[in-house]
């Protein structure tokens, strides 16, 4: 019975701590000289398989472990007819 209660409590530990480490990242696109929303752009962080695309109004989200804002690697953003462009990501 010892066994069963340790494992049960051991696989909700590890729940909580993988719900813990995934961060949502939200925004929105937009071209910096019109204000209009970009849509359909594509985010990913570099050097990785982990990206979204934002959707009809430019309104994304990205979900990603923390380990990759710890890591300190830019967002690369780019668009069909607009220059690519990295942004530096921050826990703030």
């Amino acid at each position: 019975m010892s066994k069963k209660w340790l494992l049960a409590m051991l696989t909700l530990f590890m729940a909580e701590v993988g719900i813990a480490q995934v961060i949502t990242l939200s925004g929105k696109i937009v071209n910096a000289s019109t204000g209009e929303p970009v849509p359909f752009a594509h985010l990913q962080i570099k050097g990785s398989a982990v990206g979204t695309s934002s959707n009809l109004e430019g309104v994304f989200d990205l979900k990603l472990r923390a380990r990759y804002l710890e890591s300190q690697l830019p967002l690369m953003v780019s668009s069909i007819g607009y220059q690519s462009t990295e942004v530096e990501l921050s826990e703030d």
